[in-house]
């Protein structure tokens, strides 16, 4: 697997385990097709498949929802979207369609309501531009209908909406007033507001008296607070707002609009009550964090209106300066600790301002568990930025070292585990390429010496991809070699021998054999197969695309076809149980989300919901 492809693949993995519970993959040969024929209904199903299951050899299919949508979306809060023709409904988990398709575009539930839209249409994006918006519960009745230019989502019972817009010449929706809703559809604020955020502490920022920019943003104005009856707890003067955490929120008093640029003024915080709490004296604030917030003086204004240099100290939720400003940067504190920088050396202060880690390093990050990567060497590029180096870890309470700074990259892994980088290059970008990677636990012991050409995070107790053999092309990446995994032990439960392998997903992933690397350096071709996390081969290499959808039921697909991009258009899908057993023949065309045992499943054109037991 190459380089650059190795955290897009992961990332994905993750968004679509946790959104569907399903991943995704690749086939190839025939296989024995079993009784039971798609579009039948669950009565047939069953009996079509009783010989089996009576014999205890494979789990049945049956239809819950016959093929009839053109789209479907993911499951959320129990529900999903489903598309017929121009029109939008809902089913849910049970797989009853709650809400026949009647509306012309939606948003997911949340909080136990979904927001509707009647009369829209969509743009050349796919967006729905206009039409009236209003909500429904969760038995699919209409508690506030379609009449609003826009609704949001509900936050903690309350929604924000907002009327008299006008779209803009891209379609964007610009202008009106915004007001609030409760759960029943009674307006709690009139409309009134430029501009309003969801409550935090039962407060919302809130915006009067600014003017509409050609391309649909505001400048000008004054911003305040209201409370969920409307009422005016902060009375809108500030220029600029931040949202409240921990009942503190930084406000901006004065400065300057330059077309859409606020540049200048004075940053303070206020609490719940309005109060004051820091005075509006400071460049800049951070927000507070461990009870100290990040304060910034005798900044200058530069020629693209951004602040720069000046000092940093902090302040506590008095509004006292406990640590004076004079830094050059500083990070929040967490864990006891904050970074700071003088010129260009970092270090770690505690919150008394006392030097624990002297200003040494070039770069610091915190890492958990009270350890912190430090950087030495290295040059500075054109942006500012250092290239070459080298690092190590240290623990910040005692500035003790856990790894000497020798190596050249560092990453903090699940399970409190450090992956290392040696013997690798610099490319004319300054990206290190090349060299082994190897494994070390929180407290500096070796568990795996650098030796594999690349150290992938599993996540938290699970198995970790690992490639050996492979080399660098002409970009650098790693292309070829042979995937494997190790334990947090650094054991190796699979031997390196595959061309592709995903983390895992409960405990089963997927692995590919053969393929190669296409001119856009996307891996195609090859056949994908099942693994265990004890290592054993549930499925052999053998299918173009695959989909796990538990631990006992897995989608399986042949005769794919891929697009300009490489990617599959089409193909036939059946289903095999975890041994490999097939329980439907390669009879549907596309498999799609997952969720609480009802899959997806397209057929002849069209989706429908089943369920596999």
């Amino acid at each position: 697997m190459k380089k650059s492809n190795v955290f897009a693949i992961a990332i994905l993995l993750v968004v679509v385990l946790a959104g569907a519970a399903v991943v995704w993959f690749f086939v190839l040969e025939d296989t024995p097709a079993l009784p039971g024929l798609p579009g039948q209904s669950s009565q047939q199903g069953a009996a079509n498949n009783q010989q089996n299951v009576n014999a205890g050899e494979v789990a049945s299919f049956e239809w819950v929802i016959q093929p009839m949508y053109d789209e479907i979306s993911f499951f959320s809060e129990g529900f999903a979207a489903v598309r017929s023709g121009n029109l939008w409904g809902f089913v849910n988990a049970a797989g009853v369609e709650v809400v026949p398709p009647r509306y012309t575009a939606q948003m997911n539930f949340h909080e136990g309501f979904a927001m509707v839209n009647a009369g829209g249409t969509a743009n050349e994006w796919g967006s729905v531009v206009d039409g009236v918006w209003g909500f429904i519960d969760t038995t699919g009745r209409e508690i506030l209908s379609p009449q609003h230019d826009w609704i949001s989502s509900f936050f903690d019972g309350l929604t924000l909406f907002r009327v008299d817009t006008v779209l803009n010449e891209w379609g964007g929706v610009i202008g009106g007033y915004w007001g609030v809703l409760d759960a029943t559809g009674a307006v709690i604020v009139e409309p009134q507001y430029d501009e309003m955020w969801h409550f935090s502490y039962g407060l919302a920022a809130v915006r009067v008296n600014s003017q509409v920019t050609e391309m649909g943003s505001r400048t000008g104005g004054e911003w305040g607070f209201i409370d969920t009856q409307g009422r005016e707890v902060v009375a809108p003067q500030f220029t600029e707002v931040r949202g409240f955490h921990d009942g503190l929120a930084a406000v901006r008093v004065g400065g300057e609009w330059h077309d859409w640029q606020l540049v200048g003024g004075y940053w303070g915080i206020i609490d719940t009550s309005g109060n004051m709490v820091v005075p509006a004296i400071y460049d800049g604030v951070h927000g507070f964090s461990e009870g100290l917030a990040a304060v910034w003086i005798d900044s200058t204004i530069n020629e693209h209106g951004w602040n720069e240099g000046g000092m940093w100290g902090f302040v506590d939720t008095q509004g006292r300066e406990v640590i004076t400003p004079q830094y050059d940067a500083t990070g929040g504190f967490w864990n006891g600790f904050a970074a700071v920088r003088r010129g260009n050396d970092w270090g770690f202060i505690d919150p008394t301002g006392r030097e624990v880690v002297p200003q040494i390093y070039s770069m610091v990050s915190q890492m958990g568990e009270g350890l912190a990567m430090v950087h030495l060497g290295g040059t500075r590029n054109e942006w500012d930025g250092i290239v070459g180096g080298s690092w190590g870890v240290i623990n910040i309470a005692t500035n003790t070292e856990i790894l000497p700074v020798r190596y050249d990259e560092i990453r903090f892994m699940s399970s409190n585990l450090i992956a290392v980088r040696v013997d690798s290059d610099l490319n004319e970008w300054g990206h290190f390429i090349g060299g082994r990677w190897g494994l070390y636990d929180i407290t500096g012991r070796e568990i795996v010496s650098p030796r594999y050409d690349f150290l992938q995070d599993g996540g938290i107790d699970r198995p970790m991809p690992v490639m050996t053999g492979g080399a660098l092309d002409e970009w650098g990446s790693l292309v070829g070699g042979r995937w494997g995994f190790i334990d947090s032990t650094g054991q190796e439960i699979i031997a390196p021998q595959f061309d592709e392998v995903f983390s895992f997903h409960n405990n089963l992933t997927i692995v590919r054999e053969g393929g190669g690397w296409d001119e856009n350096h996307v891996m195609i071709g090859g056949r994908w197969g099942v693994v265990d996390i004890t290592g054993r081969i549930v499925i052999p290499p053998q299918f173009e695309d695959i989909r796990i959808i538990s631990d006992d039921v897995i989608a399986v697909m042949i005769d794919g076809v891929r697009s300009e991009w490489g990617h599959f258009e089409s193909g036939s899908w059946a289903f095999v149980d975890a041994q490999g057993r097939e329980i439907t023949p390669h009879n549907y065309e596309a498999i799609g989300v997952s969720y609480n045992g009802l899959i997806a499943v397209r057929y002849n054109g069209q989706w429908g919901f089943a369920r596999i037991s």
